[in-house]
């Protein structure tokens, strides 16, 4: 029992230390200072407000950047939270993700020096989950 209660109270340290350090990401995070635009490349919603992709940081309580809608496709500015790793979240609004291979979000940001980038975000076809992570060349971790 005493073996029992020492590994759950070790897992529950892991859990917080990945909560408090930023949680899992990508292995080489790209690293946002704040999110200026984004669009979609092909839009596949029938809904003016379909579904919405979010820029966020990493974190587990995610701060908004910004986001935008499929078929709208307007960027909606929220703010900025100085350096942070980036993540994108999907939200199933008016009718569920239809994201197919191909598809991709283009984004301009500033770094954290702060130099403003543009870059293409391929996204993964048939997701249906939440937040994916993305590092520096635009590749995305699953979670």
């Amino acid at each position: 029992m005493r073996n029992i209660t020492a590994v759950m109270a070790g897992m529950l340290l892991l859990v917080a230390s990945l909560f408090l350090a930023g949680g899992m990401e990508a292995a080489d995070p790209l690293q946002v200072f704040d999110v200026e635009g984004m669009r979609i490349g092909t839009t596949r919603s029938d809904e003016l407000f379909g579904w919405e992709i979010r820029a966020v940081d990493a974190r587990p309580a995610a701060l908004y950047y910004g986001g935008v809608f499929d078929k709208l496709n307007v960027y909606s500015d929220a703010a900025e939270f100085g350096c942070q790793s980036f993540a994108l979240e999907f939200d199933a609004v008016a009718e569920p993700l239809g994201i197919q291979a191909g598809d991709w979000v283009e984004m301009t940001y500033q770094d954290c020096t702060p130099t403003t980038f543009n870059i293409r975000i391929f996204l993964p076809a048939g997701y249906d989950g939440q937040k994916v992570y993305v590092d520096t060349g635009g590749a995305l971790t699953v979670m």
